[in-house]
């Protein structure tokens, strides 16, 4: 990963740039068991707005 840009991360470390790709191997494929739905809130943007999209995409992918 780049020095100096902001990544998604989990226990074992960075996924992906924000707003950039995702590491080789991590993607959603056929063989995808589970998957972890997120949101990044901007300032000034109203939490509900941030649910109702996190619930929108969640009914995508259901």
């Amino acid at each position: 990963m780049p020095d100096g840009r902001l990544v998604i991360a989990d226990q074992t470390g960075a996924v992906a740039v924000l707003f950039g790709e995702i590491a080789a191997g991590l993607c959603v494929t056929k063989r995808t068991v589970r998957m972890r739905l997120f949101a990044v809130q901007v300032a000034g943007v109203p939490s509900i707005h941030v649910e109702e999209a996190l619930w929108r995409c969640g009914a995508l992918v259901a």
